[in-house]
C-alpha cells in the first residue's frame, strides 16, 4: 500500500536511473533515466563530464505511451561510436544514437 502511496505523493510519477556508464577516455559519465507517468513514458539521457561537474547534454530520448515493460528489450547498452552515443537493444543492434558534440 505504501507502494501506491508514494506514487501518488509524487504526483504519479515514477523515476529511476537505467544506466550509467563512465567513458574516461572521452572524460563523460553517461546517465539514462526512465520516467513513468498515467500520461507517458520517457527515456532521457544526461551527459556529463567525468568529474560530474559539467553537463554537457541533457535531452529526452524516447517519449511513448505509458508502458515500461513493453521498452524494457528496446535499449540494453551505451556505446560510444564516431562521436555518437549508441544505445542497443537486446541484441546489441543499435536502437537510438545521438550525437555527442
Amino acid at each position: 500500500m505504501s507502494l501506491h502511496h508514494d506514487f501518488r505523493e509524487n504526483g504519479y510519477k515514477n523515476e529511476w536511473l537505467w544506466k550509467k556508464k563512465l567513458f574516461r577516455e572521452l572524460d563523460l559519465y553517461v546517465f539514462l533515466q526512465c520516467a513513468f507517468t498515467t500520461i507517458d513514458f520517457t527515456l532521457s539521457i544526461e551527459v556529463l563530464n567525468a568529474k560530474k561537474n559539467v553537463v554537457k547534454l541533457k535531452k529526452t530520448l524516447l517519449r511513448t505511451y505509458p508502458d515500461e515493460i513493453c521498452y524494457d528489450k528496446d535499449f540494453r547498452h551505451i556505446l560510444i561510436k564516431e562521436n555518437q552515443i549508441i544505445i542497443t537493444d537486446f541484441l546489441d543492434y543499435p536502437f537510438l544514437s545521438i550525437n555527442i558534440t
